[in-house]
């Protein structure tokens, strides 16, 4: 999806210019889950999963990838 492919293009942008940082947006349920939002749960549980993989991948070029995942309550 779309932040896949927004990380796929920024980053050989960040390599050129010496590093940075990409800020995801996931949510809690990624961590927790929610009755009726199995499917929402686990597209943000992805999101989270793949921006600590990709984190390992680029801190080398000193990128940074954070996730935000704010919350109600």
């Amino acid at each position: 999806g779309y932040i896949i492919d927004s990380c796929r293009r920024a980053i050989p942008l960040l390599r050129k210019s010496g590093g940075g940082s990409i800020i995801n947006f996931t949510t809690i349920e990624a961590q927790r889950g929610a009755a009726t939002f199995a499917v929402y749960a686990g597209a943000k549980a992805a999101t989270t999963n793949f921006s600590k993989a990709l984190a390992l991948e680029v801190g080398a070029d000193q990128i940074r990838i954070n996730c935000i995942a704010p919350d109600t309550s």
